[in-house]
């Protein structure tokens, strides 16, 4: 099975701002926006990865961000056959300062900071996003504020 991570940064006072990558690739990610993610390598925990794959994606620019949790808020699975077939754990990180005005330009993409309520509107039409963004970033701004944990797990027919 085929395991992944993809993390969304919050910034902002009310966690307003999320970061985002305009990907290249895969074609069928390429020209629209993603959180930051990739596979998970033998050996590794999914949040090792996810802090691996943040820092590679980004360039490094919130390296000080490897100190912070990043906290698990929900696990995608695409089943055929009711086998999974792959995972995606999701992850959310939190930072004290404004994203905006911050832009990286690196292989897999331009990172930079969107309205989280703009990018996750049902109206929204005009930023091409992947699908299940529109309540991946409420779910992940939403889990900041809950102070009881808790897991989604969001299945896909492959």
């Amino acid at each position: 099975m085929k395991e992944m991570t993809l993390t969304f940064m919050l910034g902002g006072e009310d966690c307003g701002e999320v970061l985002l990558i305009e990907k290249t690739r895969p074609n069928w990610q390429k020209g629209k926006l993603n959180g930051i993610g990739g596979h998970i390598e033998p050996g590794e925990t999914p949040q090792q990865a996810a802090k691996r794959e943040f820092d590679e994606e980004t360039g490094n620019h919130w390296r000080g961000l490897q100190q912070r949790a990043y906290m698990h808020f929900a696990t995608m699975e695409g089943i055929s056959m009711a086998e999974p077939v792959w995972r995606v754990h999701c992850f959310s990180v939190h930072s004290d300062f404004n994203l905006f005005g911050v832009t990286y330009d690196g292989e897999e993409g331009r990172v930079r900071a969107f309205r989280a309520d703009l990018i996750s509107s049902p109206a929204n039409s005009r930023v091409p996003i992947l699908p299940n963004l529109k309540w991946l970033i409420p779910l992940a701004r939403h889990w900041r504020e809950e102070s009881n944990l808790f897991e989604t797990v969001q299945r896909y027919r492959a």
